[in-house]
This record gives C-alpha cells, structure tokens and sequence, in this order.
C-alpha cells in the first residue's frame, strides 16, 4: 500500500475558489461587456533529470469558454503523454492519452454592492486512469510535471464567494465543496478501486491600495479532507491544510512588479494502526511548505509584452526519523525564466514561456536517492476570441 494513496491532479476544490476570489476582487471590469468566446490550445512540456531519475510529460490543452456580463460557462481538457525512469534497477512507466474533461460555470449577480459568484465545476473521468502494473512508475511530482497522472473519478465541485469594494480595500469571503468520485487505480490489480477523501475550504480574502499603483492582497484558506477509501473500506485521510498568501502589486505602466510569499501548513493524517482503524499518526509526515515569487513585466506596446520571474520553494523535513519509511527530508526549488506575448489583434495572441529549474531534493517516499534535479516548464499558448 502507498504511504500516502492519494494522487489528486489538481485540487479543482481550492483553485477555482481562488479564480472565483481574484475575479471578485477586480470588480465588474473583470466580467465580459458582451457575449465572446476564447478557444486556447497549445503545447506544454515538462522535462527533468537528476536524482537517479528521468522524466517527461508532454501535453497538448484545448479548452473553450463562453463568458458574458453576468454568466459563464467552458470546457478543456488536453491529449498527452508522460513518462518517468524511476531508477535503481527499477523498470519505467509511461502512459499516453486524453486527460479528464472539466465543465465548469459560473453566475454572478450584485446585491447591495456586494458581488457573488456562484461557480460549478465537473471533473468528467474522460482520462487514463486505469495503468498496468508497470505503467504506475509514471505518475509524476507536483513539482516536476503539471499532472500527476491523468485521469481519476467523476468530481463535483460547487463553489460560492462575494466581495465587497469600499474603494480604496475591498474584502471577500467563499466556500468550496469538492466530491470525489471512485476510480479504478490498475487494469491487472482486482479490488483496488480508491475513492479519494471528499475536500471543504473556506476562504477569507482582503485587498488594500496602498497607493495609486500599489496594490496588498492577502487570503487565507483552510481545508479539511475526508477519508479516502479502498474497496469501500477507510485507509487513509489527508491531514487539514492552511494556506495564507499575500502579494504586493505594483504596477506604474508600463512596469508591473508583483511579489508574492505563501505558507502551506500540513496537519498530522490519519493512518491504520495495527488494528485496521484510522488514528492520527504520530508525527507530521508532511513539511511546511513556504513559496516565493517576483514577477517583473513591461509593455513595449500594444502588440508586444515580456515578463520574467523567479519562483522559489522549500518544503522541510518532516518529523519522522531518517530510518522511518515515511521519512521526508524535503526539498528546495528554484525556477527562472521568461515569457513573451505577442498579441497583433485584440482577437488573437500567442504567449511563449520557458522556466528553468533546478531542485534539491533529500531523500523521501518518492525520491530514495537524494540529489539535485535540472528541468525546464515550456509553454507555448495559443488564444482566438470570437
């Protein structure tokens, strides 16, 4: 068994309460004046080596979105392949195909000056989810590849969050509900159907112009999972989450700088004991996780727009001793690169980014070798409004 089962892709629970919260915070300019449509494709690449290890995820996104004043609705998904040598004798996994599709909504309406977003995404099991045995040496790190694997359960994921402008600061406030569905892991492996943990956040957010182009916008969220299931029994529960942010925006055109810290705290998970029955492990085996980053950009016009940034990240050792199979030593991240958007068109643009990193990891469930990895995250985005 996994010392930790759960391999969510994405925490759509979270993100979309975040989007939905950062929309609200730019007022109604943020919503279209008219009915328009924005298709987007392109190609993303994740490339790494280092620590006994190698691996590649290569993904090309569709997705398409029809946004009006007051309503909004989209779908994407991609088609990819990701592959990961895992090292030390051990054989490699590769798996190709459709990722899930996500159908998403949203409804806003104004009600004494306070803007609320009603928000509903579905997560449709439309991606590879089922791997041979040998195929699951595949699924990827958060930090080295942007899905960890590619399919899971069908999920449903409403949200609610409302904001008040008062001028110079405004405050916001939302809920997110996300419900996993239950999925098969393998092809070749009978009764291991996992139904990962339900997830609830709350969140508070504020925003303070400090001045005319300086802008503090802090959150705070917190998340409480529930238990994930193997064939209808618990076996594991993610520990509740705490997630505080604050980023400072300045922006005298045509300059933007934005500099951004987070703090994810991790409590203790709920583990089997001998007895077959969960009970809070011991010690913490998830690290703070502290992140960094500065964003410098320019316009050199209308069509013409370049931004460089430097992304850092250090997770700490957990509290579980170095001969423990839970032992992780942590790691630390450093990403720098930039992008480049072209835009000839109000209609049409094309953004072209390249980060490189490297990352010092200690040795952890995932990584049996310490060492340091060198990657790069390539994008190539393709956006048409209609």
């Amino acid at each position: 068994m996994p010392t930790n089962p759960r391999h969510r892709h994405a925490p759509p629970g979270r993100w979309l309460l975040g989007a939905a919260l950062a929309l609200a915070t730019a007022g109604a300019a943020a919503s279209a004046a008219a009915d328009e449509w924005t298709a987007r494709t392109g190609v993303h690449l994740d490339a790494w080596s280092g620590a006994g290890q190698d691996g590649h995820q290569v993904l090309a996104p569709l997705s398409l979105f029809l946004d009006t004043p007051l309503w909004g609705i989209g779908i994407r998904g991609a088609v990819g392949t990701s592959e990961r040598d895992p090292g030390a004798g051990r054989p490699s996994g590769e798996f190709t195909g459709l990722t899930d599709t996500t159908l998403s909504g949203y409804y806003r309406l104004i009600v004494a000056d306070v803007e609320i977003r009603f928000g509903l995404n579905l997560d449709l099991p439309t991606g590879v989810a089922r791997l041979k045995t040998r195929d699951l040496a595949a699924i990827q790190d958060e930090d080295l590849a942007l899905l960890e694997r590619f399919g899971e359960g069908f999920d449903v994921n409403p949200t609610v969050s409302a904001y008040r402008n008062f001028g110079r600061f405004g405050i916001g406030a939302g809920v997110g509900y996300l419900r996993t569905g239950e999925y098969d892991t393998t092809k070749d492996v009978p009764n291991d159907d996992i139904d990962p943990g339900d997830e609830l956040t709350v969140t508070a957010l504020a925003d303070f112009f400090l001045a005319d182009a300086l802008r503090l916008v802090t959150s705070a969220s917190y998340t409480t999972f529930g238990s994930d299931e193997l064939g209808g029994r618990e076996i594991f529960r993610e520990g509740d989450e705490i997630d505080l942010r604050a980023s400072l925006e300045w922006r005298p055109e045509p300059w933007w700088v934005v500099v951004s810290v987070r703090d994810i705290v991790r409590l203790k998970a709920e583990r089997l004991d001998a007895a077959g029955r969960l009970r809070t492990e011991p010690r913490n085996s998830r690290g703070n996780d502290l992140r960094g980053s500065v964003i410098v950009g320019y316009i050199f016009d209308d069509v013409w727009t370049v931004e460089g940034v430097v992304e850092v990240k250090h997770v700490l050792a957990n509290d579980y001793p170095e001969t423990d199979p839970l032992f992780d030593g942590g790691r630390t991240k450093v990403a720098v690169g930039p992008t480049l958007v072209w835009t000839p068109h109000r209609r049409f643009g094309i953004e072209t980014g390249i980060r490189y990193f490297f990352m010092d990891v200690d040795r952890s469930p995932f990584f049996p070798r310490a060492g340091t990895i060198n990657g790069v995250h390539a994008d190539l985005r393709i956006t048409y409004r209609f």
